[in-house]
């Protein structure tokens, strides 16, 4: 399979590592190259040219690996490319930049797989097989996901960049649809365009299934969290079950799951998993990616119920559309940050950019 990789910042970089390894290590019969607005320090085929990469490399698949506010431009270049778009997250912008999309995709001759990379988790996936293992109904659900984007140079389209990541995996895990019920979202200039005002908490309600589901999350928190609780009910034993599945945490990719339920005052545990506890040769940094890639290069259709595929992908982004389009409770504020505020790429840390 050959692979196009879209911009070779931050993400690009993950994805040349990870693609790295399913080729030198996992036997897989894969070859790389990108295109990037600058050559970067990475040991692959580079083009300065995007329209001249994909006449002259002729790709399988393409990762659009670059800002999240310039997808749209790069989308619209792919416009007849035929194989596989694999696109960061979240697809696009807004609502008016989706039904752009739509008008010029063409899922016929292309699959386009949205990059969900927690759905990989191995804690994630644990507790996908635990619900298929039983008849549950959920009841209960609440989510924190939040970290610090303040003054990063990286521009964004806000925090729906953030909220994607609990919200599909949540659909994945219960696979049924979030419905909203209401919201509140606070604005603000955070990022570094200061004269535009993006949104950058959300506070929300809603139902998924049976249940009801509350969560935050926020690219200006001061501290990183990224965690889901969920009460799940035994619809034959008729016992409550009590996730609790934690993200980078205490450690960076560090994924636990904690699954147990209650007697008598007592919590009887059912699982208790931490991802650091499982051996690989490969940097836990690029697991969760690692796992998501290689069915797609090995040409397997397992990808096709695990990962985020075509209409998948219009449907997150229309609910994600929904904190943008409708007349929520709203709140503004102006930093009032100066531009030497702006963290520049070389001295910026783990913590701001994963």
């Amino acid at each position: 399979m050959k692979i196009l990789i879209i911009g070779m910042g931050f993400a690009g970089k993950m994805y040349y590592e990870s693609l790295s390894y399913l080729k030198n290590n996992n036997g897989n019969k894969v070859t790389l190259a990108y295109y990037s607005n600058k050559q970067e320090d990475v040991n692959i085929t580079y083009y300065e040219n995007l329209d001249a990469s994909l006449k002259d490399y002729n790709p399988d698949m393409v990762i659009v690996a670059v800002n999240d506010i310039y997808h749209i431009n790069i989308l619209q270049k792919l416009k007849d490319f035929e194989g596989i778009i694999l696109c960061e997250k979240p697809f696009v912008s807004n609502s008016e930049e989706l039904n752009l999309a739509l008008d010029f995709l063409n899922t016929k001759k292309q699959t386009i797989i949205l990059s969900t990379v927690i759905r990989f988790s191995l804690a994630t996936q644990k507790l996908k097989h635990f619900i298929e293992s039983n008849n549950l109904s959920v009841k209960r659900i609440n989510f924190v996901w939040k970290k610090n984007r303040m003054n990063d140079f990286r521009p964004t389209v806000g925090v729906i960049s953030e909220i994607i990541h609990p919200l599909d995996t949540l659909e994945w895990l219960f696979n049924d649809k979030i419905k909203i019920v209401s919201s509140i979202v606070t604005n603000s200039n955070f990022s570094v365009k200061r004269d535009k005002y993006i949104p950058d908490s959300i506070f929300l309600s809603g139902k998924l299934s049976d249940g009801i589901i509350t969560g935050y999350s926020s690219f200006t928190s001061l501290n990183v969290e990224r965690s889901i609780d969920v009460v799940l009910k035994d619809l034959i034993g008729q016992d409550h079950y009590y996730v609790k599945l934690s993200y980078d945490s205490p450690n960076w990719f560090e994924d636990t799951l904690h699954i147990y339920k209650e007697k008598n005052g007592e919590q009887i545990e059912i699982t208790n998993f931490n991802s650091l506890s499982i051996k690989s040769d490969y940097k836990k940094k690029i697991e969760r990616l690692t796992l998501m890639l290689e069915s797609i290069v090995e040409d397997t259709q397992w990808y096709f119920s695990n990962h985020s595929k075509n209409y998948d992908v219009f449907d997150i982004q229309k609910l994600l559309n929904t904190f943008l389009d409708h007349d929520w409770n709203k709140g503004t504020i102006d930093y009032d940050f100066n531009e030497s505020d702006v963290i520049q790429k070389n001295i910026n840390n783990f913590d701001r950019i994963g």
